[in-house]
């Protein structure tokens, strides 16, 4: 179910009705703290340290290998081949064993080098000295050169892009949480209050909309989700928060983790 304002905006009456809390009228930065009691300790903040200390590597190596994946298939349409020659023949340990040619190619007047799996009948066939087809690309050929005739691009693309996709969406979500209670916490220590007008809600999607003004009189629309046990009605006056260079960064002040507090 959805409701919306069906009458004029009218400032001046939305001004005389709004009434800031003391603990954000004082200078800033303002003095703040976690408004969840049990995040205030050094013990939560090295927890959360901690947590986004492990994360933020396995999102970079997903995003790695969403990059190394993907080069897989533009090499297919971007790439030019060559002919190359192997310079060493290497197995893998372990009882299913994986075979690996280690080529050199010339572009220009400079040298690449780079290696690729091949199957068993082809490495026990091949000799150093043999020549290969190299897959490259032309802008840089030293970015992840293949055996043309032995690569398949979808294993890296499915395998690769997959795990990689993954991989960041795990450690993104926890890191995105991280990252909106930072911005939450600048809001609240150097923001500027301002009063915000709900003009619509949607129960259905969990959203309301409301209206701020910067000191320019420039007029914001911006959306949220509702949090927690946090309602809104459509035509109540709030207090909203945003930075003086991002007025479009406004957030409701009862919506954010960091609350102002009085010495």
């Amino acid at each position: 179910m959805s409701d919306v304002w069906a009458h004029e905006v009218d400032w001046e009456s939305i001004d005389a009705r709004f009434f800031p809390p003391p603990e954000l009228q004082q200078t800033i930065p303002r003095r703040i703290a976690p408004r969840d009691s049990e995040d205030m300790g050094c013990r939560a903040r090295l927890e959360r340290g901690c947590l986004g200390g492990c994360l933020l590597p396995i999102f970079l190596l997903g995003l790695l290998l969403m990059f190394w994946g993907g080069l897989a298939a533009l090499i297919l349409p971007l790439g030019t081949t060559t002919t190359g020659m192997v310079t060493q023949r290497e197995r893998g340990n372990g009882s299913d064993s994986t075979y690996f040619l280690h080529f050199r190619f010339q572009v220009g007047d400079s040298q690449y080098e780079s290696q690729g799996q091949v199957p068993t009948e082809k490495w026990k066939r091949v000799r150093i000295g043999d020549p290969v087809r190299v897959r490259y690309f032309p802008f840089a050929p030293g970015l992840r050169p293949l055996l043309a005739d032995d690569f398949s691009p979808w294993a890296s693309v499915f395998g690769l892009g997959t795990l990689g996709l993954l991989m960041t969406g795990v450690a993104g979500l926890p890191l995105t949480g991280m990252a909106t209670r930072r911005r939450g916490k600048k809001l609240v220590r150097d923001g500027i209050v301002t009063p915000a007008f709900i003009v619509g809600r949607d129960e259905q999607k969990s959203q309301f909309i409301l209206l701020v003004r910067d000191r320019n009189g420039r007029t914001f629309e911006i959306k949220e989700r509702t949090t927690g046990n946090i309602s809104y009605a459509v035509g109540q006056v709030e207090t909203a928060l945003y930075l003086a260079n991002k007025p479009g960064s406004a957030r409701l002040y009862r919506g954010l983790d960091w609350k102002g507090y009085l010495p």
